[in-house]
Protein backbone atom coordinates (compact mmCIF):
# COMPACT_ATOMS: atom_id res chain seq x y z
CA UNK A 1 0.00 0.00 0.00
CA UNK A 2 1.37 3.23 -0.88
CA UNK A 3 1.74 6.49 1.72
CA UNK A 4 -0.44 9.16 1.15
CA UNK A 5 1.73 11.43 1.20
CA UNK A 6 5.15 11.30 0.46
CA UNK A 7 8.11 12.55 -1.78
CA UNK A 8 9.08 10.59 -4.94
CA UNK A 9 11.77 12.59 -6.09
CA UNK A 10 13.69 16.51 -5.45
CA UNK A 11 10.72 17.82 -6.63
CA UNK A 12 8.05 15.62 -6.95
CA UNK A 13 5.65 15.14 -4.27
CA UNK A 14 3.27 11.83 -4.59
CA UNK A 15 -0.64 12.15 -3.05
CA UNK A 16 -2.58 9.44 -2.88
CA UNK A 17 -6.15 10.33 -1.95
CA UNK A 18 -8.56 8.11 0.38
CA UNK A 19 -10.97 6.11 -0.89
CA UNK A 20 -14.67 7.53 -1.79
CA UNK A 21 -13.56 10.94 -0.57
CA UNK A 22 -14.60 13.83 -3.08
CA UNK A 23 -11.80 16.42 -3.58
CA UNK A 24 -13.11 19.99 -4.18
CA UNK A 25 -10.86 23.64 -4.06
CA UNK A 26 -11.19 23.40 0.13
CA UNK A 27 -9.85 20.02 0.30
CA UNK A 28 -6.71 20.75 -2.59
CA UNK A 29 -6.08 23.79 -0.10
CA UNK A 30 -5.98 21.67 3.01
CA UNK A 31 -3.73 19.04 1.12
CA UNK A 32 -1.38 21.87 -0.17
CA UNK A 33 -0.60 23.46 3.43
CA UNK A 34 0.64 20.17 4.26
CA UNK A 35 3.13 20.28 1.91
CA UNK A 36 6.79 21.17 3.17
CA UNK A 37 8.87 23.30 0.46
CA UNK A 38 12.18 21.79 -0.23
CA UNK A 39 15.17 23.35 1.40
CA UNK A 40 16.08 24.91 -2.36
CA UNK A 41 13.09 27.29 -2.42
CA UNK A 42 12.46 25.29 -5.50
CA UNK A 43 8.62 24.67 -6.75
CA UNK A 44 6.80 21.72 -6.15
CA UNK A 45 4.79 19.38 -8.62
CA UNK A 46 2.14 17.09 -7.51
CA UNK A 47 0.98 13.73 -8.64
CA UNK A 48 -2.41 13.05 -7.22
CA UNK A 49 -3.40 9.74 -7.08
CA UNK A 50 -7.57 9.58 -7.31
CA UNK A 51 -8.10 6.21 -8.30
CA UNK A 52 -10.31 5.18 -5.72
CA UNK A 53 -12.05 8.88 -4.89
CA UNK A 54 -15.69 9.42 -5.27
CA UNK A 55 -15.28 12.80 -6.95
CA UNK A 56 -12.92 15.26 -8.20
CA UNK A 57 -14.43 18.91 -8.85
CA UNK A 58 -12.42 21.83 -10.76
CA UNK A 59 -10.31 23.89 -8.54
CA UNK A 60 -7.60 26.54 -9.76
CA UNK A 61 -4.47 24.36 -8.86
CA UNK A 62 -2.32 25.57 -12.00
CA UNK A 63 -1.81 23.28 -14.76
CA UNK A 64 -3.59 19.58 -14.69
CA UNK A 65 -3.86 16.28 -16.62
CA UNK A 66 -5.28 13.01 -15.95
CA UNK A 67 -3.06 9.88 -16.56
CA UNK A 68 -3.63 6.05 -16.34
CA UNK A 69 -0.04 5.85 -16.45
CA UNK A 70 2.22 7.04 -13.25
CA UNK A 71 5.43 6.85 -15.49
CA UNK A 72 3.15 9.40 -18.07
CA UNK A 73 2.32 11.72 -15.23
CA UNK A 74 5.90 12.00 -14.02
CA UNK A 75 7.74 12.08 -17.53
CA UNK A 76 4.45 15.12 -17.64
CA UNK A 77 5.24 16.85 -14.68
CA UNK A 78 9.13 17.45 -15.56
CA UNK A 79 7.99 18.88 -18.68
CA UNK A 80 5.38 20.35 -17.64
CA UNK A 81 6.19 21.95 -14.21
CA UNK A 82 10.19 23.31 -14.39
CA UNK A 83 11.02 20.00 -11.76
CA UNK A 84 13.52 17.67 -12.27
Amino acid sequence: MSTPLGLMQEQIVRIVLPRDRHLDEHSATRLAARLQVPRSGSPLAVLMDVTDVASVSDFKSGPARYFTSEPEAVEWLKENSHVR
